[in-house]
């Protein structure tokens, strides 16, 4: 019997970043860049996330997975010890599990970034796992001087309002 959880009640307690770059299977001249601490989140861009993890889970378009009990991948064990200890090893087990992601690709995979969350929903600790693509962009910026806009090159990108999330997991 599938569990219905509010994610409305989602609360995002720790995030920490780690970036995965694409390499060749076996290739292992190229490494992660793992975060060494939780990174810092605004209470804004706590919300931000938030929303674009529940429109993530919410969408029609969602593919529901389930563990496999015969699976060898220690992901789930990373996850529960994060869940288990109440994310006093959320660091250690998230830079655990990059280093299991980025080992495991086979050079299909694009480069991105791992997105760690622990966090609550109503008060049961979660994890919430997200696969994002870096970007770059243009921004405006106005010069009070000349009341005039320029441009500015705006550089690691991972999220923004229209950015659809394709691999989220809860």
């Amino acid at each position: 019997m599938a569990i219905k959880l509010d994610t409305s009640t989602i609360v995002i307690e720790n995030i920490i970043v780690h970036s995965i770059p694409r390499h060749k299977k076996g290739d292992f001249s190229i490494e992660p860049e793992y975060s060494e601490q939780e990174s810092s989140l605004p209470d804004g861009l706590r919300v931000f996330f938030k929303d674009k993890v529940i429109q993530s889970l919410q969408s029609n378009k969602e593919l529901r997975v389930c563990y496999d009990i015969e699976s060898v991948s220690p992901v789930s064990t990373y996850i529960n010890q994060i869940i288990s200890s109440n994310g006093a090893d959320f660091v250690e087990q998230s830079k655990l599990m990059t280093k299991y992601l980025f080992e495991i690709q086979d050079g299909q995979n694009a480069s991105g970034i791992l997105v760690v969350i622990f966090g609550k929903i109503n008060t049961q600790n979660a994890c919430i796992i997200i696969k994002l693509e870096r970007d770059e962009g243009a921004q405006l910026e106005l010069d009070p001087k000349t009341k005039s806009f320029n441009i500015k090159d705006v550089k690691d990108l991972m999220l923004t309002r229209k950015t659809k999330i394709y691999k989220v997991g809860l």
